[in-house]
């Protein structure tokens, strides 16, 4: 839990960084400290300007990975830039896109989507941040995307 050594995170939720096992499957790297929780089934960490929903799915029909990756870059969003397949091996896929702030739509942030799909399971994180020199952070949080079950 935080403490009073730890100003500026929330004191009822958990502190974490660096290696985090997001379940049995799935790790990722945080390159700093976050507070962490659960919410409305979503992994939640959040620090100084940015925030991390992150979210598990499994493959149900057990698809091949390549027809999976197909699919999921068919739904990007029209409003997406810097579409790029980041890893695309045999037992792990990763791909990432950008939403810019919109301040018409009051949105103040910018995204980045990350997937990352493996055999059986895939993760969705959507990396909300203020400022544009963060982006490099947010790429790295999601190029640390990890599934254990294929190294």
């Amino acid at each position: 839990m935080a403490t009073e050594r730890e100003p500026g995170y929330h004191p009822d939720y958990p502190v974490v960084e660096g290696f985090f096992q997001m379940n049995r499957e799935w790790h990722l790297v945080l390159p700093g400290k976050f507070n962490q929780r659960f919410e409305v089934g979503k992994l939640v960490f959040w620090g100084p300007d940015i925030t991390i929903w992150a979210s598990l799915g499994e493959d149900d029909h057990r698809e091949p990975l390549g027809l999976r990756l197909d699919r999921f870059f068919e739904q990007i969003p029209l409003q997406a830039s810097e579409k790029k397949i980041v890893t695309n091996e045999a037992s792990l896929a990763k791909y990432s896109y950008q939403i810019a702030e919109q301040p018409e739509l009051r949105q103040l942030q910018s995204e980045l989507h990350c997937y990352a799909l493996g055999k059986a399971s895939h993760i969705h994180m959507n990396i909300r941040y203020q400022q544009p020199e963060q982006l490099p952070l947010a790429q790295a949080i999601c190029q640390s995307l990890t599934n254990s079950k294929n190294p």
